[in-house]
C-alpha cells in the first residue's frame, strides 16, 4: 500500500540534511570548514566544488548537500535526491527511493576477533601478510554496502575512520527521504 507522500521543497529537505550532519558532529555550521572527508558541499573550495558540478547533471530541483571524499578525483556527492558515486571515467546515482539501508563496511570481522595464530603474526610482522584493516581505524578505503529496496547491495569504495561513520550515520536517514517527501520547489 502505497502511503502518501509530504510534499517538501528541494532546499527544505537540504536544511534537514544540514541539521542531521550538524547534529552527529555537534558542531554549528560556521565551524565546518570543507576540508573534512565528510562535508558540507557548499562550503568545498570553488576549484572542487566546480569540478564535481561539470561531472554530474542534477534535476530541475536536485541540490548537492553532503560531499564525501574517498580519494583525489572520485567522491560521493549526497543531494536532495540521490547518492551519485563520481569517479574519474564513471557515475553512479541511487535514488533515495530505490534507498534502504546501509549494510556498512566490508570487512573480515572474524579474523578481526579471533586470536591470531602464530603463523599468522610471524606473516602479519615479516610483511607476508596484512592485518585485517578495522573500520574506524583512519587511512584506508573498504568497501561499504548500500541496500537498495530490490535487496540488491551495491558496495561503493568509502575511507575509513571518522569519515566513513559521518556518511554512515547522516545518510542513513535518506531512507525517510526516499520514503515520505515528494520534492515541489513550490512548497516549503
Amino acid at each position: 500500500m502505497e502511503t502518501e507522500r509530504i510534499v517538501k521543497s528541494a532546499s527544505r529537505i537540504k536544511e534537514q540534511i544540514i541539521f542531521w550532519y550538524l547534529r552527529y558532529y555537534r558542531l554549528e555550521q560556521k565551524a565546518i570548514k570543507g576540508k573534512e572527508g565528510c562535508t558540507l558541499f557548499d562550503k568545498v573550495p570553488g576549484l572542487e566544488r566546480e569540478t564535481i558540478l561539470s561531472r554530474i547533471k542534477l534535476s530541475t530541483y536536485e541540490l548537492p548537500v553532503l560531499l564525501t571524499r574517498v580519494r583525489p578525483e572520485e567522491w560521493i556527492l549526497n543531494t536532495t535526491e540521490h547518492f551519485i558515486q563520481i569517479k574519474k571515467s564513471s557515475l553512479e546515482k541511487i535514488p533515495y527511493e530505490q534507498f534502504r539501508f546501509h549494510e556498512g563496511p566490508l570487512w573480515d570481522e572474524e579474523t578481526a576477533r579471533r586470536k591470531i595464530g602464530i603463523l599468522r603474526k610471524i606473516g602479519i610482522l615479516l610483511g607476508l601478510l596484512e592485518r585485517p584493516v578495522h573500520p574506524k581505524k583512519k587511512g584506508h578505503i573498504l568497501p561499504f554496502g548500500i541496500m537498495l529496496a530490490d535487496e540488491e547491495i551495491k558496495y561503493w569504495d568509502m575511507p575509513t575512520g571518522d569519515t566513513m561513520f559521518a556518511f554512515w550515520n547522516v545518510t542513513k536517514k535518506c531512507e525517510l527521504i526516499g520514503r515520505k517527501y515528494q520534492i515541489e520547489e513550490y512548497r516549503n
